[in-house]
């Protein structure tokens, strides 16, 4: 058996199933490897044939990395279950449509349709990072070697570049092609990333499974795993990018894009709204009430707090906000109006 399949050689206990399982998981999937395996176990993991004991343990790691993306409070929920159930059915599925694909990818990349590490997540993320690095050390040593040589050809595409833009009145840049980074399950919910390079092997792999990546409900670490160990990717109902825009160093707006590939269950969307407002900040009370804007519309008006005669400033404030809102304020110091406007403004950036 033990030559046959690798977790479940002689393991006759639970413990030591789940024990085997965790050794072979990625970091990401490795702290719902118990709770998975308590909902699949039913299937009475060590009576089963060595095909049928390799589906079940897809099916344990594809369930613990659906468990780390939508989150568990220790017990799912039935509903998360039939969830990933019904997921995996789509899941499978789709991964039919795509499969000669995949077995086209290994042949070119390794010579063979069979995937290089079968159910085995930790040996390939461990290949992933020994060849990232074999594959990056002769483009480093090129770069070290002609240093010099690259610093003078840029100075001077620089300086015909701005005599370029003083005859055309164009601005041209000096630019070159993003850098590109493999991804691959880390720590909990933390990515880590490779650069690749061009005309690898590992350049080919991203390149490949990003554009499924695109044109599916699947993430890019899961399509990656798939093609190196065969574990099926289970795909999330939807996905959720973001972004954050930058001016000049400081962050003055934030961005989230939602892909939804089908219908939602309420708990997925409130999943979905708790990781919209983690990533905005939005945190503790709201200040949308009227009251809100008023304040802020007045102290807008006065040209903002001042930096001198800080006190006056906020007295006056108070005196004229109780008017229109006699209970809101009644501090002798005026220390609630301004303490109410900074939250509205730390509020705001947040968004």
């Amino acid at each position: 058996m033990k030559d046959d399949y690798e977790f479940f050689p002689h393991y006759q206990n639970k413990e030591d199933q789940i024990k085997a399982l965790e050794r072979n998981a990625s970091p990401a999937q490795k702290p719902f490897i118990k709770e998975a395996f308590e909902y699949v176990s039913k299937d009475k993991i060590e009576e089963q044939k060595v095909d049928k004991k390799n589906d079940i343990i897809n099916r344990i790691f594809s369930l613990a990395d659906y468990i780390s993306k939508v989150g568990s409070e220790n017990s799912i929920a039935e509903n998360t279950i039939s969830d990933f159930f019904d997921n995996a059915i789509v899941s499978s599925e789709s991964v039919k449509k795509f499969f000669p694909y995949i077995k086209k990818m290994r042949l070119e990349l390794f010579s063979k349709e069979e995937p290089l590490f079968p159910n085995n997540p930790k040996k390939a993320i461990e290949w992933l990072k020994k060849e990232g690095e074999r594959e990056a050390l002769p483009f480093r040593q090129n770069y070290k070697k002609n240093h010099e040589q690259i610093k003078k050809l840029e100075d001077e595409i620089l300086i015909r570049i701005e005599e370029c833009n003083k005859l055309t009145n164009h601005e041209y840049r000096l630019s070159s092609k993003e850098k590109r980074f493999l991804p691959y399950p880390g720590k909990k919910d933390w990515r880590g990333i490779i650069p690749v390079w061009e005309g690898t092997p590992l350049a080919k792999l991203e390149a490949e499974t990003k554009k499924l990546f695109e044109r599916t409900s699947f993430t890019q670490i899961t399509l990656i795993i798939f093609v190196l160990t065969g574990i099926k990717p289970v795909s999330s109902p939807y996905k959720i990018s973001k972004d954050y825009h930058v001016h000049k160093g400081e962050c003055i707006g934030r961005e989230v894009t939602l892909h939804i590939y089908r219908p939602l269950t309420k708990e997925i969307f409130n999943n979905i709204q708790c990781k919209v407002k983690e990533f905005f900040g939005k945190k503790g009370r709201s200040f949308s009430e009227e009251k809100h804007y008023d304040l802020y519309d007045l102290v807008d008006k006065l040209g903002g707090p001042p930096k001198k005669n800080k006190g006056v400033f906020w007295k006056n404030i108070q005196k004229e906000i109780n008017k229109k809102y006699p209970e809101w304020f009644n501090d002798s110091k005026a220390n609630g109006p301004r303490i109410t406007y900074n939250r509205i403004i730390k509020n705001s950036l947040q968004k």
